[in-house]
């Protein structure tokens, strides 16, 4: 069982947690109101300042920055009644 936790303490089972990659979470949201996908920077941001007070939360491995689809339905909940 591999376990990493991010900064703010957040575990990681990448054994079992489907990770994803942060340049592939575009691929995984709607896209915004204008049917445009949202943009690798928007993730970064969602990441770094967050979005109506939530974070992404993520883990480095190696030079790498990666979610897991949990965080990421966790944090689209947690925006959407925010």
């Amino acid at each position: 069982m591999t376990r990493i936790v991010n900064r703010t303490g957040t575990v990681f089972d990448i054994d079992n947690d489907d990770m994803i990659p942060v340049a592939a979470v575009p691929e995984r949201v709607p896209p915004n109101q204008n049917g445009k996908p949202i943009s690798r920077e928007t993730v970064r941001r969602w990441h770094s300042r967050g979005l109506r007070g939530v974070l992404l939360e993520t883990a480095r491995i190696g030079h790498r920055r990666f979610t897991s689809a949990a965080e990421l339905k966790r944090f689209l909940s947690r925006v959407a009644v925010a």
